[in-house]
């Protein structure tokens, strides 16, 4: 960034000195002192911290005065794409949406800056602020739900230089009904089957505490079972999970079938079809919830694809690569963390294609590797749900 000296065009800068980490840049070259110059270019180096630039100035051939101001170096770090807390104990950090009275938590890393000078507002009015709580470098600023529409939340930082505020954009949701989901249990003739009734509450609710960021939630419809002791043997044969899948139809909302065992590309705790999905006993709430986002017609996404190794993502992440989950960051990476990789990120996602993945649902389409192959912006985010899924 440029310093110059203010003052009478008689006035003559003898020299620059800097102290701390920043430097001067002069012809291309880093320095920390500068003679008979007029505009200076410092340069941030090093870690966040203040530095001490001093200008040695002859005021119009008469006296030589200098002159101090401080120079602080920061590091701002706003990822809409962050985490999404699974548990109601827990802050719902960086979500991309949230439900009229609903509460969630923004992040915001910022080292080197006072916290003082952080200023929180709104575009329209649809997010409420709340308080937020400041540590040594972590903000977590409180935001509501206030009325249905988009809105942008941004921290605004005095004196920075060059670059605009960190943005998180958000939409609030009006309540909307629930999706019914209908659960059955496939059993030996002894009644015997994977899962538990009682399971199913948490299933529930887990899924609707992940899903409430794209302003939907499921229902518990009815619960069932079938006693049929092929299927119960045969839940790893493709024809026979057909069958299953077609146990109920007509219900207006998703069927779940707990099997014994699924085979889909290897053994697996969840598959989809067009009629249904099926569930193996000790299914993740996260699971589910995925499973879920298949229903309303989101893809698998990945870093490398399962099959082939060679067919992979590289590069950090990018505006290009996250258009709708950007925030404002002047450079190609920031506001993310510097050097963050664009397949970390592709793990913090629900559609993550292995359990192990996040439970972010972004806004829009995100960079990454498809099951068909392909490498692209690929549409996980809520902007292309279906939010009135229906299995056939």
């Amino acid at each position: 960034m440029p310093f110059a000296w203010h003052g009478p065009p008689c006035d003559r800068v003898l020299s620059w000195e800097i102290v701390g980490n920043a430097r001067f840049l002069e012809g291309g070259v880093e320095k920390t002192r500068v003679e008979n110059a007029g505009p200076v270019a410092v340069l941030p180096k090093g870690v966040p911290g203040q530095s001490l630039i001093t200008a040695k100035v002859r005021i119009c051939n008469r006296q030589t005065v200098t002159a101090t101001v401080r120079f602080g170096t920061v590091s701002l770090v706003a990822e809409p794409v962050y985490t999404y807390s699974v548990s109601p104990s827990e802050p719902h950090i960086n979500p991309c949406g949230l439900f009229v009275g609903d509460t969630a938590v923004l992040y915001l890393r910022a080292d080197g800056v006072d916290p003082a000078h952080i200023h929180w507002s709104t575009r329209s009015g649809a997010v409420a602020l709340g308080a937020n709580t400041t540590g040594a470098l972590l903000i977590e600023q409180t935001i509501s739900g206030a009325s249905p529409g988009t809105d942008t939340v941004s921290a605004n930082i005095d004196h920075l230089w060059g670059a605009g505020p960190p943005k998180y954009n958000l939409t609030v949701y009006a309540p909307e009904p629930p999706v019914p989901v209908h659960f059955m249990f496939i059993c030996d003739n002894n009644g015997n089957h994977a899962g538990s009734a009682s399971d199913i509450p948490g299933l529930i609710s887990g899924a609707n505490q992940i899903w409430r960021q794209a302003g939907m939630s499921f229902s518990l419809a009815s619960v069932s079972y079938v006693t049929n002791s092929i299927w119960h043997s045969n839940s790893v044969i493709e024809p026979t999970q057909q069958e299953i899948l077609n146990a109920m139809s007509g219900t207006g909302g998703l069927e779940v079938y707990f099997v014994p065992r699924i085979t889909f590309r290897g053994n697996v705790p969840a598959a989809n079809g067009t009629n249904g999905m099926l569930v193996t006993s000790g299914i993740s709430s996260r699971t589910f919830a995925h499973e879920l986002g298949h229903c309303c017609g989101l893809p698998d996404i990945y870093d490398v694809h399962p099959e082939s190794s060679q067919v992979k993502i590289e590069g950090t992440v990018s505006q290009a690569r996250l258009p709708l989950d950007w925030n404002n960051g002047p450079g190609p990476e920031e506001y993310y963390e510097r050097g963050l990789q664009q397949s970390l990120l592709v793990k913090r996602l629900l559609m993550y294609g292995y359990t192990g993945g996040g439970s972010d649902l972004t806004a829009g389409p995100v960079y990454g590797v498809k099951r068909n192959y392909s490498i692209n912006n690929h549409p996980v985010g809520v902007g292309n749900l279906n939010r009135n899924p229906m299995h056939q």
